[in-house]
């Protein structure tokens, strides 16, 4: 799999995207270069963006309908 994307890459001529999944924790499932490389924006600045609109967010859902921590 490794070859494919190394392969698509230089076909390209630039890096594959990591697609961000429902379960995937980008805070920790990312690197911090890799995380600047998808969203633009360093963890700290975007963690102190969401301290900051935390009251205005909607409360996240889990799959079984029920309230669940963000």
């Amino acid at each position: 799999m490794a070859r494919l994307e190394e392969m698509q890459r230089q076909r390209h001529g630039r890096r594959l995207r990591r697609i961000v999944g429902d379960r995937m924790n980008p805070f920790t499932a990312m690197s911090d270069a890799e995380f600047v490389d998808r969203f633009r924006l360093r963890k700290e600045l975007v963690n102190s963006i969401i301290q900051k609109i935390q009251e205005q967010l909607p409360v996240a859902n889990d799959r079984r309908g029920e309230q669940s921590s963000i």
